[in-house]
């Protein structure tokens, strides 16, 4: 049963393999305006873009510096594993997987310098910005000569280039390291004291590191969501580890005062149907998750329309409500410990960072036939992996590490990992492997985050969009309104002319009293006497 289920759970779908020094050069970016809004927690972008996009000129060196060739700003970038970049410059991040095409033999073609259309975005840094930018991206100036490559898609293994060796760099360079004639006099004298993981550590370093822990009992509490983890058909490791990693840290950061993690979960559905950064049940990243809950928050389990569906290997449709509607929790910072990828991580790092903030999310060689039988030797196959334990070519699963124990018997140091596979799988599903050797690559593509506890951002962003309902509802309110002040007005006319006319006809009232009195001939008797001698009178003359 495991066999086929791990088959379905590889970290992405995209087949494009490319190495950092193959992606080192002057990147051309054309990014459109930031207008295009969100519709169901993602942007869709065109194919090609309009000629009238923004160009923008950046370099990337090694191991992770961006230069702004316009304006001579510095950022960093890594890359997604061996499929994408990622970089961050200015106030600006850039996503972008890069291109591919299927060779006739079924084998493929990664075109390392030229990013895949509607496959790369750009958003302003900062949580919940609404608007994104589409962009299309191109190696200008490459420094390696040559910038594709081709490999089996079926097969692990490292990547068959045309072109220079594979360059290993260590993460971090906290001061500059002395090279050439200047080592070696160092080396010599015994003068090389210089400690790299005191200088990455930095204060952290005072922080004592227990032989073992494990945050399923710290003082007599777990600090893990109660079920584990289980992606069935779908190949939503990626997602479900983190997802496990994000509740544990939260329950962690609360002291088990937030809910999530004890009563709520987040929804692995919403980030299986709706996140465009990955490929549903077909795979993806635990830093683009980390990146989607940044800029879209993650819907508790109650907030999404639809439960885990997508374990039987058929994600439903992406329904999710308005913006930054519902119930959603936020993380940031998401990336490889040590800031980029490429480069095994001291494990005192990533245990110190276990101990201070919660679990963390590991990528391992899950295809391995040790991994799958959970084999009690706790390594990995030998001869698996290459030269050194160098498993970068052949991670195809992600799992979290909830701590670590020392086997005094053995006297070795053992990762706990909880898997996506179950409570069935393992022991009630956690295993243990070997620290210190990468062991199915464990120690090299370890990825963390932090919770963001505020919630959401508001932005003014010169923008105004409102949605189908709510711009129903103002016009039907604004109709109401108006309707109202129509009627205020009609009837406040009629009481006016209504006033008028009353008063007219008051003050016309008196004046007709007056007259009547003073003309009115039948108030007296007549006097026919007089009447009589005035006729006499005239007819006299």
């Amino acid at each position: 049963m495991l066999f086929p289920l791990l088959l379905s759970c590889a970290l992405a779908d995209f087949p494009v393999r490319c190495l950092p020094d193959q992606v080192l050069g002057t990147w051309e970016i054309n990014v459109t305006d930031f207008d295009r809004p969100v519709i169901n927690d993602g942007v869709v972008c065109p194919s090609t873009l309009k000629s009238t996009a923004t160009r923008r000129r950046i370099t990337l060196q090694s191991p992770n510096v961006a230069i702004d060739e316009d304006d001579g700003a510095v950022g960093t970038w890594s890359m997604v594993y061996t499929q994408a970049i990622r970089l961050e410059l200015g106030d600006t991040r850039f996503l972008f997987y890069l291109d591919w095409e299927v060779l006739p033999d079924t084998e493929v073609l990664s075109h390392c310098a030229r990013s895949s259309p509607k496959n790369s975005w750009a958003m302003k840094l900062g949580v919940t910005h609404r608007y994104r930018a589409c962009i299309q991206a191109r190696n200008v100036h490459p420094i390696s000569d040559k910038t594709d490559s081709i490999h089996d898609p079926s097969n692990p293994g490292p990547i068959h280039r045309q072109g220079t060796d594979r360059i290993f760099i260590p993460h971090y360079l906290p001061v500059p390291v002395p090279v050439g004639k200047t080592y070696r006099r160092l080396q010599t004298e015994g003068k090389l004291k210089y400690n790299s993981f005191k200088a990455r550590a930095g204060a952290g370093t005072s922080d004592s590191l227990p032989a073992s822990f494990d945050w399923r009992n710290v003082d007599n509490e777990s600090f893990l969501p109660e079920e584990v983890a289980d992606q069935g058909s779908c190949g939503s490791c990626y997602a479900a580890s983190t997802l496990w990693t994000m509740m544990s840290r939260v329950m962690v950061a609360s002291g088990r005062k937030d809910l999530l993690g004890n009563v709520k979960k987040l929804s692995l559905e919403h980030v299986v149907d709706c996140n465009a950064y990955t490929q549903g049940c077909d795979g993806g990243f635990p830093e683009l998750v980390a990146q989607f809950a940044e800029e879209y928050g993650i819907l508790t389990d109650d907030q999404y329309y639809s439960p885990y569906v997508a374990g039987t290997g058929m994600p439903a449709t992406c329904m999710a409500p308005e913006f930054l509607q519902g119930e959603r929790y936020y993380f940031t910072a998401g990336r490889p410990i040590g800031g980029y990828f490429d480069g095994l991580t001291p494990v005192e790092e990533m245990q110190l960072e276990v101990l201070r903030h919660g679990p963390i999310v590991v990528n391992v060689y899950g295809s391995s036939q040790a991994f799958r039988d959970c084999q009690s030797t706790y390594t990995s196959d030998d001869g698996e992996g290459g030269e050194g334990g160098d498993y970068l070519d052949y991670l195809d699963h992600a799992v979290m590490i909830i701590g670590w124990e020392y086997d005094e018997t053995q006297g070795e140091t053992y990762w706990l990992v909880q898997n996506s596979w179950g409570k069935d799988w393992c022991e009630d599903g956690v295993t243990k492997i070997k620290m210190g050797s990468n062991e199915f690559g464990i120690e090299s593509y370890p990825v963390t985050f932090y919770w963001w506890s505020t919630g959401p951002v508001y932005y003014d962003e010169g923008l105004f969009t409102i949605d189908a309902t709510a711009f129903y509802t103002c016009v039907g309110i604004i109709v109401a309104l108006l309707l109202l002040v129509i009627g205020l007005i009609i009837g406040m006319i009629f009481v006016v002319k209504k006033t008028a006319k009353t008063m007219k006809i008051g003050l016309y009232r008196p004046i007709l009293a007056e007259e009547t009195t003073a003309f009115d001939l039948t108030s007296a008797p007549l006097d026919t006497d007089l009447i009589s001698t005035q006729q006499e009178t005239s007819a006299s003359y």
